[in-house]
């Protein structure tokens, strides 16, 4: 049985990009880029990963969900900042700083061990979802801050690594931090909702009103969406405000459904096809030792190896071998 890593890379990039103050020698911050890959390196180690798949959304990510919902992810923006290049006394070029530190993150991941991927019209929620199924039989643990992956928790080998909170969810810790089975944390997702992709839910419900209007969904499976539809229409009249909103929430619950479902029946043959490719082209991907080690000291990434070059590298080294 594998120990696979699949790491939402846009998640964990984002993380550091917003929070990690690294810069590099000329005072540039490239704290997105080295954030990114010592979480991988140390991740691959405390976990004893014995294969890594970064994954990144696609070109038109979201395409799907955008032709479900046109508002999905309308109003998230990130700040850029601006990376200045001095190259003669007169001409001075202006590089986005955000898409320096990303295409440096992509560079340098493309000489480890690891797997890179990325689909058209996809994003890296689906792709996961697709490879949680794929390699059902082995340990898949997934990295990301995104709370839709612990829906994913319901395959027994599948387990959700939160870097942030630095907790490893299986289908268990999901059921004790949210109070309900494994298999109804998907139905409370479609009512709470989740603000940061303008997925807004049933209004005015959170958890603690949903458990007080539905005590079932704490207690028992609910078999399945049209199950859980029927339990909210059988809701008696009701003068609660929140109680009346949630009766009358079936197309709500039905598009959140949609738009939060993660499942690898949502992923074409065509986009199987290039995820299968990509894991059959990258399976011998070698590392060395020296030249990693030079390219690391142009980009200032040997300043954040801690504590030595040759501890940091093992793992890499481990990977190698694996593959």
């Amino acid at each position: 049985m594998e120990r696979i890593l699949l790491i939402d890379g846009y998640n964990i990039y984002y993380q550091h990009f917003a929070k990690n103050a690294a810069k590099d020698k000329n005072g540039e911050p490239i704290g997105g880029f080295v954030g990114s890959i010592n979480t991988i390196q140390q991740l691959a180690e405390k976990l004893k990963a014995t294969k890594v798949i970064v994954v990144f959304d696609g070109v038109n990510a979201g395409f799907r969900r955008r032709n479900i919902f046109p508002g999905y992810k309308d109003k998230r923006g990130r700040k850029s900042r601006q990376l200045s290049l001095q190259l003669s006394d007169e001409q001075i070029v202006h590089l986005n700083n955000e898409d320096k530190q990303m295409y440096d993150l992509v560079e340098t991941l493309q000489q480890l061990p690891v797997v890179l991927m990325t689909v058209p019209y996809y994003e890296a929620d689906d792709v996961i979802a697709y490879l949680v199924k794929k390699y059902e039989n082995d340990t898949t643990i997934i990295v990301s801050t995104d709370k839709d992956y612990l829906q994913l928790t319901e395959n027994k080998n599948c387990y959700v690594y939160s870097p942030q909170k630095k907790i490893l969810f299986d289908s268990k810790m999901v059921s004790e931090v949210y109070g309900l089975p494994i298999e109804n944390f998907l139905y409370l997702r479609t009512v709470v909702g989740d603000s940061s992709d303008q997925l807004k839910g049933v209004k005015g419900l959170k958890q603690e009103s949903l458990y007080h209007i539905l005590p079932q969904i704490t207690k028992e499976p609910i078999p399945s969406l049209e199950a859980f539809i029927h339990m909210i229409e059988e809701l008696e009249d009701s003068k609660s405000k929140k109680q009346k909103q949630l009766k009358e929430s079936k197309e709500t619950v039905l598009l959140m459904y949609k738009l939060m479902k993660l499942t690898p029946d949502y992923i074409s043959l065509t986009g199987s096809t290039i995820i299968d490719g990509l894991l059959k082209e990258q399976e011998n991907k070698t590392f060395n030792k020296f030249r990693f080690l030079q390219f690391s000291n142009k980009n200032s990434l040997c300043n954040y190896m801690k504590p030595t070059y040759d501890i940091w590298a093992r793992v890499f080294f481990f990977l190698n071998k694996q593959n």
